[in-house]
């Protein structure tokens, strides 16, 4: 492993886009957080930065798991489910575009209705209404003119965000080499040799230095 390599620890290789049960007493992150290896690389990358510049992708798992050309099939199944991944959300992303335009535009037809039978009203049987009425029913109606937009104007320019910075770091992920080891041995108090399986942010955050 290099400083420059994400680290992640499974129990198997379909942890890596599975969701293992959630369980508290475990040791490992993954279980703790009930999330799948993959799952959890790509919301570390979003909140940590970092260079992936020759850094590989570093899935360490029991060594009984790990058989002969496990790491080119791990890649393969990687760089499928980051190419599927990104499809899917390109299309949620038109999807979201396309319901939400088609929202607001019903939605600025039925203000612009409202807003002419007003403009008649106040041309003629609202003429007479003392003013502050007239400034009442316009800010009344100015006001579900701008709640009404707002929720299909906000889905439109905001909604895909997300799903276009997943996007970005699914392809940062995908460019990655991936590499298959066995867990770390840790020392544990009394000297004996253990089985080290813990991720921790510490893996996928900018390194210093």
């Amino acid at each position: 492993m290099t400083a420059r390599d994400l680290e992640i620890a499974v129990n198997s290789p379909g942890q890596m886009f599975d969701a293992p049960e959630i369980d508290p007493f475990s040791e490992n992150t993954l279980e703790i957080l009930g999330m799948s290896g993959l799952a959890y690389i790509t919301r570390q990358l979003q909140a940590h930065r970092r260079d992936l510049k020759h850094a590989r992708l570093l899935v360490r798992m029991p060594s009984d798991q790990i058989t002969p050309g496990l790491d080119r099939r791990l890649a393969d199944a990687v760089h499928r489910y980051c190419r599927a991944k990104i499809e899917d959300n390109e299309v949620e992303i038109h999807l979201i575009r396309f319901r939400s335009a088609l929202g607001l535009g019903s939605l600025m037809v039925i203000v612009a209705v409202i807003v002419v039978v007003a403009y008649f009203l106040y041309t003629g049987p609202l003429a007479e209404i003392p003013q502050a009425i007239q400034v009442a029913i316009a800010f009344t109606i100015s006001l579900f003119a701008w709640v009404s937009l707002w929720d299909p104007l906000e889905a439109l320019i905001f909604n895909p965000i997300a799903l276009m910075r997943e996007n970005f770091t699914l392809r940062r992920i995908n460019e990655l080499e991936i590499a298959v080891e066995p867990n770390s041995p840790a020392t544990s108090a009394d000297g004996t040799a253990t089985s080290a399986h813990v991720n921790s942010a510490d893996m996928i955050a900018p390194q210093q230095g």
